[in-house]
């Protein structure tokens, strides 16, 4: 795909990787984007240029997102609001 010059879009959800523990230690050097959608507050942080141990997948960009929202749960035949975040 990547010599046909198309993005691959991947979810890194295993934190043994060395790339996510890089993009990890590196997030609190880059600048953050934060908005709001559907309800959601979004922080995200970008990380250019790092690489799997894999040489021939070449440079990667990691986008770091946390996300916080309320949602309303029936616990015990009662409503109540609960705050989730999301890594």
């Amino acid at each position: 795909m990547q010599k046909l010059g198309w993005a691959v879009v991947c979810v890194l959800k295993q934190e043994r990787f060395e790339v996510y523990q890089e993009a990890s230690a590196l997030r609190a050097q880059q600048p953050t984007e934060a908005w709001e959608s559907a309800g959601r507050q979004i922080r995200a942080q970008e990380v250019r240029d790092l690489r799997f141990t894999e040489a021939a997948l070449g440079p990667v960009r990691v986008v770091l997102a946390d996300e916080c929202w309320e949602e309303v749960q029936r616990v015990a035949g009662q409503k109540r609001r609960v705050r989730r975040e999301s890594h």
